[in-house]
């Protein structure tokens, strides 16, 4: 059998592309040294409990033991300032939130208070309140005034201030079903009454206006509030 010629026997096969070793080398060393690095990187970051809610926390609620719960988190910055740690927990109990709380949030400070206080030289009075004529989210610590109106619906009728400034320190509710919340039911209904905080001195006044005349409570903001003014 004659042989055939040298080009013709490469016919049909392509010549393998030839690999720089030390171009392998290279970038498997780089990849070794971006992936150690980074493992140090994370390594470096070490999570730290902090406090979350352990379950869905109304405005105005008093805070119990179970309500809250440790979580590790990794934060930074201004969210590592803000995170109460693992040894706050258990002085958490027995404040109010100042807002709403979803299960597994991250609670924070200023999300908490105190319950308000009734000085030496103050009452709690308790408003009876109309469902549809009062701020329906209305909770414990909020700053309301109170205004009277006199001699509804006819030519002499008239509003005063009864008290400019006063803290709520409890609110009446009567249930109504259940409103599913994104984790959990939580109590519905609407407010019936609302125990305010004012002056002693102002006492007298408010209770005349709440036997003779009808009362409107206006929400104000709570910057500063402590207390009755």
């Amino acid at each position: 059998m004659t042989a055939l010629p040298g080009p013709l026997r490469t016919l049909g096969r392509a010549p393998l592309p030839r690999v720089d070793a030390r171009l392998v080398a290279g970038a498997a060393l780089f990849v070794a040294v971006f992936m150690s690095n980074l493992l140090l990187w994370r390594a470096g970051r070490v999570t730290e409990p902090v406090v979350i809610a352990a379950r869905e926390i109304a405005a105005g609620e008093m805070i119990a033991p179970d309500d809250l719960a440790l979580a590790p988190a990794l934060l930074e910055g201004a969210t590592a300032a803000l995170a109460l740690p693992a040894s706050a927990l258990g002085e958490l109990a027995g404040l109010v939130a100042r807002e709403p709380l979803r299960a597994g949030e991250l609670v924070v400070r200023a999300a908490l208070g105190a319950l308000p206080e009734i000085g030496p030289d103050e009452v709690a009075v308790t408003v009876p309140v109309a469902a549809d004529a009062v701020y329906p989210r209305l909770h414990r610590g909020a700053v309301v005034a109170v205004f009277g109106t006199a001699e509804r619906q006819t030519p002499q009728s008239h509003t005063v201030a009864i008290v400019e400034r006063a803290v709520v320190y409890d609110v009446g509710v009567q249930a109504e079903g259940l409103a599913f919340g994104p984790s959990a039911p939580v109590p519905a209904g609407r407010l019936t009454n609302v125990t305010l905080v004012v002056p002693r001195a102002t006492a007298p006044e408010l209770a005349h206006a709440l036997a003779n005349w009808q009362l409107t409570l206006v929400l104000l903001s709570s910057s500063g509030a402590g207390g009755a003014r």
